[in-house]
């Protein structure tokens, strides 16, 4: 199963990308997150300061899903800083792979995601 799905914002992409890479405040900005809880954070620059990069965020995300609440740990495979992210998740038989971006179009902002179940169990094929 594979979905795509990309929305035109009026916001500068800074404003966008601080917003889809804050973890800590998903459950403000995100409609159905109700809470989540950072397991790794990702290690700090050589100067002491947070890094750019997501690489080695790990979190567990509890979500309101189809009337019941879900819980997925996901982690960051992929990070080119104020452009894009990619994430795993594993659960119920499958892997979840998906990709947060930010991109400008002729002046014109958006962001994005690609999100792809891939069933590993005849189990996973069944959820």
């Amino acid at each position: 199963m594979k979905i795509n799905i990309r929305l035109q914002v009026q916001a500068p992409l800074p404003t966008i990308w601080s917003i889809i890479t804050d973890y800590d405040h998903f459950v403000d900005n995100i409609t159905g997150i109700t809470d989540v809880i950072i397991l790794e954070r990702p290690p700090l620059s050589s100067d002491g300061t947070e890094s750019p990069s997501l690489l080695g965020l790990k979190w567990t995300e509890v979500r309101i899903m189809f009337g019941t609440e879900a819980k997925e740990t996901m982690w960051v495979t992929e990070c080119v800083p104020h452009k894009y992210y990619c994430t795993k998740a594993e659960s119920n038989g499958a892997v979840y792979l998906s990709k947060m971006y930010v991109e400008d179009e002729e002046g014109v902002n958006y962001v994005g995601m690609e999100f792809e179940g891939e069933p590993l169990t005849m189990c996973g094929k069944f959820m």
